[in-house]
């Protein structure tokens, strides 16, 4: 039976030999490294990938059972001051413990076997900020809102794909935008004067957290659309803009249109 290969990403292990760019899929980040994931399909390319110098940085495991959906799951780059009193390990654990139970909100019927089946987790790789594994389909749709939130799933590709390098003239475009980078004084003062307490208002006026709005409900039949449209208005024609409400269905609040060239809002926001 093949195996499975998580690995750090190597472009010429990729290039170099069929086994393994036949057998590719996807790049994926774990923390500040990006690995690969590749099948291995038998013994020959075993020894290739064994004389490869960065073949002691890998972690092996067994292929998956055909038909079962192999999902990549990564802690997300946030703010320390963002994260959870909940330490990473145990947050993992939460989150595997859900996905091994049968899902008893299903719409389907399903026999006793389907549901053990809907319950099968396997873990190929696993790392504070990283894992890589093996679900139901059924658990494969939902997996997303099983998630803790600061982590972020991806489904990985049914069969392997082709390993596409970047190529070099993109590569140089990239490092000349970046060598032009730097620091812009107009866009740190727009950037410096916007206010917190500001946005704090206006999104308790929208939501009529404040009382003064009257708003109960901006679905698109209620006068709170209304009233959130003109307020929009209201609030873009003192930047400088022009602005109009355009209706396009009887009985829905209209569109809130509007234009203004941007040095004209540079100016008027930096002033």
């Amino acid at each position: 039976m093949a195996s499975l290969l998580v690995t750090p990403f190597s472009p010429s292990l990729l290039s170099s030999n069929s086994c393994f760019s036949g057998n590719f899929f996807g790049n994926y980040r774990d923390g500040e490294s990006i690995v690969s994931v590749l099948t291995v399909p038998d013994a020959t390319c075993l020894g290739f990938w064994g004389a490869h110098p960065k073949s002691a940085h890998h972690s092996y495991s067994q292929a998956p059972q055909s038909g079962q959906p192999l999902v990549w799951l990564e802690r997300a780059a946030v703010d320390n001051t963002l994260e959870l009193e909940q330490q990473p390990g145990s947050m993992l654990e939460n989150l595997f413990l859900s996905l091994q139970t049968p899902n008893l909100y299903t719409q389907e019927v399903i026999s006793s076997s389907e549901q053990e089946e809907t319950a099968k987790l396997d873990i190929h790789y696993r790392t504070p900020t990283a894992a890589l594994v093996s679900v139901s389909p059924e658990k494969a749709r939902i997996i997303d809102t099983l998630l803790p939130p600061i982590w972020k799933s991806r489904l990985l590709p049914i069969t392997p794909v082709d390993y596409v390098p970047v190529p070099e003239t993109a590569v140089q475009i990239v490092k000349e935008i970046l060598s032009r980078l730097k620091f812009d004084p107009l866009v740190a003062s727009i950037v410096g004067n916007i206010s917190i307490p500001q946005i704090q208002n206006d999104i308790r006026f929208l939501t009529g957290e404040d009382g003064k709005s009257g708003i109960i409900s901006r679905h698109s039949f209620s006068t709170g659309a209304l009233t959130a449209a003109n307020w929009l208005k209201d609030r873009v024609e003192d930047t400088g803009a022009t602005c109009r409400l355009v209706p396009f269905l009887v009985g829905f609040a209209p569109n809130v249109i509007w234009f203004v060239p941007f040095n004209n809002l540079v100016h008027r926001m930096s002033g």
